[in-house]
């Protein structure tokens, strides 16, 4: 039906879309759940003092990589650091295998 009238099908889960402000990032101390090594190499080896807007968000919404209920869309601007918002779950939860946690899904 949606097709037929013009309109793309929408997953359920993408019908709720949640709105990313512009503005200033979170800084790393203030990111939840980010280990502390992993947090140590952003800052040490690539100069991040802070997490971009969108990567922030994607961080609230899959819990730091410990969540495995949700499925994620991102649209954003070149360089809003998409990339990174959909890797630094992932690489959190690897990290989090290696200090006695436990990683049941890894998801990309």
């Amino acid at each position: 039906k949606d097709v037929a009238e013009g309109k793309a099908p929408v997953l359920p889960w993408m019908r709720v879309p949640i709105t990313i402000e512009s503005g200033t990032g979170v800084p790393l101390h203030e990111v939840g759940g980010l280990h502390t090594k992993l947090q140590d190499a952003l800052h040490a080896e690539l100069k991040f003092t802070e997490l971009f807007p969108v990567q922030a968000a994607v961080w609230a919404e899959l819990a730091g990589g410990t969540s495995s209920a949700h499925d994620l869309c991102i649209c954003a601007p070149t360089g809003s650091g998409k990339t990174l918002a959909y890797a630094l779950p992932v690489i959190n939860g690897i990290a989090r295998q290696g200090q006695g946690g436990s990683v049941h899904c890894l998801q990309a």
